[in-house]
């Protein structure tokens, strides 16, 4: 990763020296605000945020204008991928919760009917629990 960076920017040994260090530091905070499970995701997006303008403000002293550009532009890059893998983890949760929750429905339309039948009556029970399912199914698509 520092090396890309360094690469992509186009910096002297005496940049690297100074910006390197400042790079690993922000991601080991990156990695370890990953892991604390005990924020939530708004919390995680705001002291996210910080850190990122904690070290933008730290490394663009060292930077000239022309590396000032092109850091903005990886920075850009690199916050439009998290966003969408974030955005692709929160679908990918939602769509879990939804087909979890049509197989609990289902399964209570189930005993629904069942019990409809035991009791010898399924007209008042069938129709309205299977349009229930058909609709459900109909918004997760």
């Amino acid at each position: 990763m520092a090396n890309q960076f360094s690469i992509g920017l186009g910096l002297t040994e005496q940049q690297k020296q100074q910006i390197v260090p400042l790079l690993e530091q922000e991601l080991k905070q990156l990695g370890a605000l990953k892991k604390d499970t005990s924020l939530s995701a708004l919390k995680k997006v705001e002291q996210l945020r910080q850190l990122g303008a904690s070290f933008d403000e730290k490394i663009k002293p060292l930077l000239n204008p022309e590396q000032q550009q092109k850091f903005q532009v990886m920075r850009d890059q690199m916050r439009k991928r998290l966003i969408e893998k974030m955005a692709s983890e929160a679908a990918g949760k939602l769509e879990k919760a939804a087909t979890q929750d049509l197989e609990t429905l289902k399964q209570e339309v189930g005993r629904g009917v069942v019990r409809a039948v035991k009791q010898g009556s399924t007209r008042w029970a069938e129709r309205p629990a299977r349009s229930a399912l058909r609709k459900l199914e109909s918004e997760l698509k």
